[in-house]
């Protein structure tokens, strides 16, 4: 029984290892997916600028479709993570911090 979860386990892993995390990823990894190159540049840009909630935010570019989005959906996820909010905490952080090195002074 062990040995049929650890399979399950280590297969499951593998599949996973193979997703892309949509906001969170290079242009090499876009290159990965089965997707013309004007489209993979399209996201890549997109993703650049804009933090995808669920997979159909993709549908607001312009040569991406429902056809592409079917395609993908099984090697993307999408992590919540808010990579400008992540920024905005740090800033904020440090702001704070440098204001406080000046007050004891």
């Amino acid at each position: 029984m062990y040995k049929n979860l650890f399979t399950i386990f280590v297969i499951v892993s593998f599949i996973n290892a193979e997703m892309i995390d949509i906001n969170n990823c290079s242009i090499e990894d876009l290159k990965k997916l089965d997707l013309k190159k004007e489209k993979l540049n399209s996201i890549w840009n997109y993703v650049s600028q804009n933090n995808v909630q669920n997979i159909f935010d993709l549908l607001e570019i312009d040569n991406i479709d429902s056809e592409d989005i079917h395609q993908i959906k099984k090697y993307i996820f999408i992590n919540s993570n808010d990579k400008n909010n992540n920024s905005s905490a740090f800033t904020y952080k440090v702001d704070r911090w440098l204001a406080a090195e000046g007050n004891s002074e």
